[in-house]
């Protein structure tokens, strides 16, 4: 399998998230899963399907 790589330049921040968005877009809810799956075992190897991921929430209340 050979995959292609695509390289493109942004003037922005703004312009680049516009663009993934837009990709993002036109992908089948199968692939973002794949790709969501990628990243996931890039982030944190082989562990992310083995290890209970440990969940944090933090809030902050005032008083208005």
């Amino acid at each position: 399998m050979t995959s292609k790589i695509r390289v493109q330049l942004f003037e922005s921040f703004d312009s680049e998230n516009k663009a993934e968005a837009s990709r993002r877009a036109d992908l089948s809810s199968t692939e973002r899963m794949k790709e969501f799956a990628a990243i996931q075992e890039r982030v944190w190897g082989t562990a992310w399907q083995k290890q209970k991921i440990e969940h944090r929430v933090s809030y902050e209340m005032t008083k208005w």
